[in-house]
C-alpha cells in the first residue's frame, strides 16, 4: 500500500505469505505486507488491519513506514519471522520506521524469532494485547519496543 489513506483490511486470512530466499543465497529480509507513505501531503494515513489472522511467515507480519494514525486491532498473529533475517531493530511487527500515532490494541501475538516483537514509533499506543513467546532467535530485546526515529 503506497501513499494510501483509509484502507482497511478486515477479516484477512494471510498464511505463508512471505518467505526468505536463503536457498538461493539471498539473505535479505523477506518482502511482506507494507504500508508506506511517500506522500508528504498525506499527514494522517488512517489505515487499519482488524479482525485478521496473520501466520506462518518467514519475515515480519507487516511493516508500516512513515505512517500516521493507523490502527491494528483484534488480530491473531503467530509463527512470524522465524529465521530472523534483517539488519536488526526492525521487529517482527514493524511499525516504527518514521511512523507515529499507531494504535496496536486487543491483539494476540506469539512465537516470533526477532528480539523485538512489536516495534512502534513515537506517540503510539499499545494496549490490551496478549504477547508471549518472542525473541526466540535473538535476545536483548523486548516483546514491545518503542523506538525513536
Amino acid at each position: 500500500m503506497i501513499s494510501s489513506q483509509s484502507i482497511t483490511f478486515n477479516d484477512l486470512d494471510a498464511q505463508y505469505y512471505a518467505y526468505s530466499k536463503r536457498m538461493l543465497g539471498d539473505l535479505t529480509r523477506p518482502q511482506t505486507i507494507k504500508f508506506i507513505n511517500n506522500n508528504k501531503a498525506i499527514t494522517e494515513t488512517q489505515n487499519k488491519i482488524t479482525n485478521s489472522y496473520l501466520a506462518y511467515t518467514d519475515g515480519p507480519a507487516f511493516e508500516m513506514i512513515k505512517e500516521n494514525s493507523n490502527v491494528v486491532d483484534n488480530n491473531l498473529i503467530h509463527d512470524i519471522d522465524y529465521s530472523n533475517l534483517g539488519t536488526g531493530g526492525e521487529g517482527s511487527i514493524n511499525m516504527a520506521s518514521q511512523s507515529q500515532n499507531i494504535t496496536f490494541s486487543n491483539n494476540t501475538f506469539h512465537t516470533a524469532g526477532n528480539s523485538e516483537g512489536v516495534r512502534v514509533g513515537a506517540r503510539s499506543k499499545v494496549i490490551g494485547n496478549h504477547l508471549y513467546n518472542t525473541s526466540l532467535l535473538q535476545h536483548d530485546g523486548a516483546a514491545i519496543n518503542v523506538g525513536i526515529d
